[in-house]
């Protein structure tokens, strides 16, 4: 355990970093499955470890003495979290008795009747590290933090807070705040933490966002590979690939798995193959439609795939997954386009990705983020699917309300977009780039300022693109607000639209592009209360009023057969009769316009969305399928 490896070892900076890491992972994995430890101690945190060329984890021998007293954690040992004889669901969190164990329990659980949340389990962690950093855990240790200008001190005495509206909210921000008091002494371990969630804007409701929990919380809920893994009840929880001797059986398990779902939809596999292979790279719009070559409507029936944009650099999943597997899926679920976001950082020839399996994808190891984005646009050719580029933030998750800002400049947008369409010009999979994802605070469209005109950039960026790959769809998403005007959810005040999503003013003074205008697909948003509670989903008519509103923003371009609209992000959480009932009328309303669309998202790591996907990355959510699948029959008419 490592009350045992502690009595041996004096932990030093890179060990105490690595005990946070890998307790916010564990903790992660358990808050995301709605669980609260409520006993997390260093008695109740045991340390195992690989056998060499195996895979698999056998316990440390407690009975030996190691050589030398340090590191903490050998490179082949892992820390599993294990009795959860006192864990509570965190929906459950009326607690009938005290419990926990002196100088780990949060003050909170020793009054019975009092509710407990994963705060809880941040103020034992936080004691479990504060015991490595000083070698005690004693009321006078806690008040020493508490009093020291130490920056390793100080962020424990805050996760030890008595006032737990004190403390840090969730595994990720701990894990963060602890790990920049230690100057992170070890950051290329491949273990980084996720980047913060920006602050909730009222007048400008945020677009969904990947889960501030760690990737490797879902990573450690799915695959034991990343070295972190959940315990309940003394069951090791944990959904494991093993390599060794059965790593040419997982192979040929995937590769099976990928043949089975081609065979099992040839028919609309194999046409989109065709069709993109002689229409592919060269569409464009007629009207409200988006046509082939030859003239032939078409319409996009697309899952966003995110994780490029954020700190990790590349394609979220892949640590659970193989990733032909996941495109295979794909296209087994009847969608034709994967829209893929992307950060302009992840663009540098020097980003690397983060949390790859590479037991599970073994030809990416060694690749570079946007030599992984090869491969996943191949997969997609060979599935017959679509791609749609989505410059979707500018620094790692920094989703900026212009697109650009002081260490990304204007021009910035059209190099990046240089690179990419010379880079992906002869694949005819890839058929356009969604130029930014989301502009909103001061953009304003065809106000003629050219540091806020979003329509300005558009059409330079756009032109841009055209002279190197003149076949692409561009598209380009509105703002929140017609220009110069205000919004928010006060008395009198007129509702803003959800981030990039009013593309009203594309009526009046549409995007004009020199290559073509008829090049130009508009992308729009829309979601439902469990990202944002707009006001409208109050209004006794709802969800009757629905189909005004989106008129206003973005539909009245299809009715009026302006131009074809993208709807390259919805999504919600299903958790209540208003979100079903928002979903509902949307699907109708996009029906019976041939709207384009892109579902929000395959990945299950929104916060405020979930996906299509679970949490291990292999079970479909059936009850948000049924709402979508009668709308992807079909490859792309």
């Amino acid at each position: 355990t490592l009350e045992q490896r502690l009595a041996d070892t004096r932990a030093d900076r890179a060990d105490i970093a690595r005990l946070v890491r890998e307790l916010a992972a564990c903790l992660s994995a358990a808050h995301l499955g709605g669980v609260v430890h409520r006993d997390i101690k260093p008695s109740n945190i045991m340390i195992r470890t690989a056998q060499a060329g195996s895979g698999r984890v056998e316990p440390v021998d407690a009975t030996s003495r190691r050589e030398t007293p340090t590191p903490l954690l050998g490179p082949d040992e892992q820390l599993v979290v294990g009795d959860f004889g006192l864990a509570r669901a965190l929906g459950l969190t009326d607690l009938t008795v005290a419990g926990g164990t002196d100088g780990f329990m949060a003050p909170e659980q020793r009054t019975p009747s009092t509710s407990v949340d994963e705060r809880a389990d941040i103020y034992a962690a936080t004691a479990v590290v504060a015991q490595a950093w000083t070698g005690s855990i004693s009321s006078e240790v806690v008040d020493r933090l508490g009093s020291s200008d130490d920056p390793v001190d100080r962020a424990l005495a805050r996760g030890l807070a008595e006032d737990r509206d004190e403390r840090p909210a969730d595994a990720t921000e701990w894990e963060r705040e602890l790990l920049a008091s230690l100057g992170d002494p070890d950051p290329t371990d491949g273990s980084g933490s996720r980047g913060p969630r920006p602050p909730a804007r009222v007048e400008a409701p945020e677009t969904p966002r990947a889960s501030r929990l760690s990737t490797r919380a879902t990573a450690a809920a799915a695959v034991a590979g990343l070295g972190v893994a959940v315990i309940v009840a003394a069951i090791l929880i944990v959904l494991t690939r093993d390599s060794g001797d059965d790593e040419a059986a997982a192979t040929e398990t995937v590769d099976a798995e990928t043949a089975d779902g081609a065979d099992a939809n040839t028919g609309s596999t194999a046409q989109r193959v065709d069709e993109i292979a002689a229409f592919g790279g060269d569409w464009s719009t007629s009207g409200s439609d988006i046509v082939t070559s030859n003239g032939q409507p078409i319409r996009i029936r697309g899952v966003n795939w995110f994780g490029f944009e954020s700190d990790l650099a590349v394609a979220h999943g892949l640590w659970a997954r193989n990733h032909r597997d996941l495109v295979a899926l794909i296209a087994e679920l009847g969608f034709n386009t994967i829209r893929i976001p992307f950060s302009s950082s992840m663009l540098d020839p020097d980003t690397m990705p983060v949390d790859i399996s590479y037991e599970l994808n073994p030809d990416l190891e060694g690749l570079t983020s946007l030599e992984v984005l090869d491969e996943i646009v191949d997969d997609a050719g060979r599935n017959g699917l679509a791609v749609i580029l989505d410059r979707h933030a500018l620094g790692a998750d920094d989703r900026a309300p212009l697109w650009y800002d002081d260490d990304y400049p204007a021009e910035r947008m059209i190099e990046d977009w240089e690179l990419l369409a010379t880079r992906y010009r002869d694949r005819p999979n890839v058929i356009g780039a969604d130029l930014y994802n989301a502009p909103h605070g001061t953009a304003c469209w065809g106000c003629g300022d050219p540091e806020r005109d979003w329509r300005l950039a558009a059409e330079a960026t756009g032109d841009a693109i055209h002279r190197i790959a003149p076949g692409w769809l561009i598209f380009v998403a509105g703002v929140e607000r017609p220009s110069d005007t205000t919004c928010g959810v006060g008395e009198g005040q007129e509702p803003c639209a959800w981030r990039g999503a009013d593309v009203g003013g594309a009526i009046a003074d549409p995007v004009r592009l020199t290559v073509s205008e008829a090049k130009v697909v508009y992308a729009t948003q829309d979601y439902g209360s469990s990202v944002f509670e707009q006001p409208w989903f109050d209004d006794p008519s709802f969800p009757s009023n629905m189909p005004a509103i989106w008129d206003r923003w973005w539909g009245e371009l299809e009715a009026t057969d302006a131009a074809p609209v993208l709807l390259s992000g919805f999504g919600t959480v299903l958790d209540g009769e208003t979100n079903e009932a928002w979903l509902g009328a949307l699907l109708a309303y996009v029906d019976e316009r041939d709207v384009d669309f892109a579902f929000w998202a395959l990945n299950p790591n929104s916060d405020d969305t979930g996906g299509l996907l679970e949490a291990d990355w292999f079970t479909v959510d059936e009850d948000k399928m049924d709402f979508l699948r009668r709308f992807l029959d079909g490859p792309f008419r």
